[in-house]
């Protein structure tokens, strides 16, 4: 299993490389208005950097797909939008936004690659049993969690042998929450422990 630790940063050179991913999650935008949450000044890179770490456009359909923490972001339809069978899964009922997005991204035609659906599961993902999907990502949840150590090892039961998890976080050298609504902010060390803690190596 792969696992990419993608910590949050504001570095203008480090959208040189992601032009195409950049441009999908602009057309995302646009496609899903009136639906979605983009109220974070790192959304574009988040996304970004996740679409990325799946490999070549088009490495996601078809693929079993887990967006956890879904809430009502575009993430969960951009992955439809490329093909892949998503789950969306969050503690709060967003149903109608991210089945509505799953709609739009499969429809969308012009740009993008038949076959994606989407499922809203609500529920706390700590206590999912195990599971088979190709990719897991968790986008700006696990630094909401009080029980990080219980929500990381769930996530890494779900990805399958040869699967990857891709996760973001929030971090900062001082490991201090930097937002009331955050239990947490991680440092480098605590990363490692997180890893550690279900027996991976952080990279």
């Amino acid at each position: 299993m792969a696992l990419h630790t993608l910590s949050k940063a504001l570095n203008p050179d480090d959208y040189h490389s992601l032009g195409d991913e950049i441009a999908r999650v602009r057309h995302a935008q646009a496609m899903f208005k009136g639906l979605h949450n983009f109220d974070h000044q790192h959304r574009l890179w988040e996304y970004s950097i996740a679409l990325a770490a799946t490999g070549p456009r088009g490495s996601l359909a078809g693929k079993k797909v887990v967006d956890v923490g879904a809430s009502y972001s575009i993430f969960g339809g951009m992955l439809v939008w490329s093909g892949a069978n998503v789950t969306a899964v969050d503690v709060s009922d967003h149903r109608a936004q991210q089945e509505s997005m799953g709609r739009a991204g499969a429809d969308d035609h012009g740009r993008a690659t038949p076959g994606g659906s989407l499922d809203f599961c609500q529920m706390d993902f700590a206590r999912w049993a195990g599971g088979d999907f190709d990719f897991v990502f968790c986008i700006s949840t696990i630094e909401h969690n009080e029980h990080d150590e219980v929500l990381f090892q769930a996530l890494v039961s779900a990805v399958k042998p040869g699967g990857t998890l891709v996760m973001t976080t929030d971090f900062h050298p001082s490991g201090v929450a930097q937002l009331t609504a955050h239990c947490r902010c991680y440092n480098g060390p605590m990363l490692e422990k997180l890893a550690s803690s279900s027996g991976l190596v952080a990279e």
